[in-house]
């Protein structure tokens, strides 16, 4: 048994220390099951089609990116298939979420940087993607007139701390003109 004072003081320090640790943890551990750490991102398609000479249609997709409240992400790939196939976009998806390489103009007064277009960065290629953040992605490819078309999309993003991997669906039907 303790005897003085001073030792009851660090036996109770020592427990209060204890419960304070296990209910961090059980906190912490309760928000991450209760999806806390989960990234979030809305992902909406949108597709209009206009017929065109020859027997196809001009179809156009409008992807709408809305990220959440949680932390920021990277987009890493965009896939669109229409019916279950790759088609042949105009512009690759891929290529719309790519950071461009910028240089500083030193003879410019004042200083400036300046893209230079079509050229990935080396040390930052990917667009980060802050909570709160929108923005639209469009593209267009022709496909068969007359025919439905299923078109899917998925993103592929990763978490820009901790390198979490996540991807997100949408789907649209469009129908003949």
């Amino acid at each position: 048994m303790p005897s003085c004072a001073k030792d009851w003081v660090e036996i109770v320090k020592g427990i209060v220390e204890t419960l304070a640790i296990l209910i961090g943890g059980y906190f912490a551990l309760q928000r991450i099951l209760a999806g806390n750490q989960i990234v979030n991102l809305s992902l909406k398609i949108a597709c209009d089609r206009v017929a065109v000479p020859h027997g196809r249609d001009s179809l156009r997709a409008t992807l709408s990116l809305v990220k959440g409240d949680r932390s920021t992400i990277q987009i890493h790939d965009i896939e669109v298939r229409v019916n279950g196939q790759p088609v042949v976009w105009t512009y690759p998806w891929r290529d719309q979420t790519v950071r461009f390489t910028s240089d500083e103009q030193e003879a410019a007064i004042p200083k400036f940087f300046k893209l230079t277009w079509g050229e990935r960065s080396e040390k930052s290629p990917f667009l980060n993607f802050s909570p709160g953040e929108k923005t639209e992605l469009a593209n267009f490819c022709e496909v068969d007139h007359g025919v439905v078309c299923y078109v899917e999309v998925v993103v592929l993003g990763v978490e820009l701390k901790s390198g979490y991997r996540s991807q997100w669906r949408a789907s649209s039907v469009s129908l003949p003109v």
